[in-house]
């Protein structure tokens, strides 16, 4: 009879935490939902607390706030863009690297001249506005380590697609013909307007790395 009772306890303590577990992702998940654009750097420590990273670059800054909570059994990180000290982007994705439906999404104001319904790809995936992709380029500009340009740059694609426009400019900073196949390699899959690869192709110095060049943009061509 001891044992049965352990079981029941057992049983009944798990549903406990479980429930408990699910009610404080939900509380999570709903403060992620409160926060706007505009928001003050101060507002947003006063819902969330302070981030696990901070990175900044001039005037812009992004906190990122690790396993912050939980969709099933996959942890969801939580990036937040500011300038000037006020919130212009938020972005959530879970940790396999793929984004998922956010609480809130900033949808930037559409810059490049490209229709919203060509965008390829996820979604939740928008292209980057000008003022985004230069915040990015500056601070890919100022990296030393090439693995680092290139860790930075495969982060990033899992939550933005880029313009032909600025794949060319994320081209162009290295001479290094291995290094611009290696940049284009992680471009390829999300560039918007496709139909403007070429300039992609004339970006390499040498005629076997424009070969390669339009190799690897053709495979993902329709």
């Amino acid at each position: 009879m001891k044992h049965v009772v352990v079981i029941w306890l057992s049983v009944a303590f798990a549903f406990f935490f479980s429930g408990c577990g699910i009610l404080f992702t939900g509380a999570k998940k709903d403060l992620i939902g409160q926060i706007e654009k505009n928001m003050s750097q101060k507002e947003v420590l006063s819902l969330l607390g302070e981030p696990d990273y901070k990175r900044f670059a001039g005037e812009m800054e992004q906190w990122e706030y690790r396993d912050y909570y939980y969709v099933g059994q996959m942890s969801v990180n939580v990036i937040i863009d500011f300038s000037g000290k006020e919130v212009v982007a938020l972005n959530t994705y879970d940790t396999s690297g793929y984004p998922v439906s956010p609480g809130i999404v900033f949808v930037p104001s559409n810059d490049h001249g490209i229709p919203e319904e060509q965008y390829p790809g996820n979604e939740y995936i928008s292209v980057m506005t000008k003022r985004e992709f230069e915040h990015f380029y500056q601070r890919m500009k100022e990296v030393i380590f090439y693995e680092k340009q290139l860790d930075m740059l495969e982060d990033k694609v899992r939550d933005y697609n880029f313009t032909c426009k600025q794949a060319k400019q994320l081209l162009d900073l290295t001479t290094i013909s291995d290094k611009k196949i290696a940049i284009l390699n992680i471009l390829a899959p999300v560039l918007a307007d496709r139909e403007n690869d070429e300039i992609l192709v004339k970006a390499m110095r040498f005629r076997s790395d424009r070969e390669k060049a339009k190799i690897i943009l053709d495979e993902y061509k329709n």
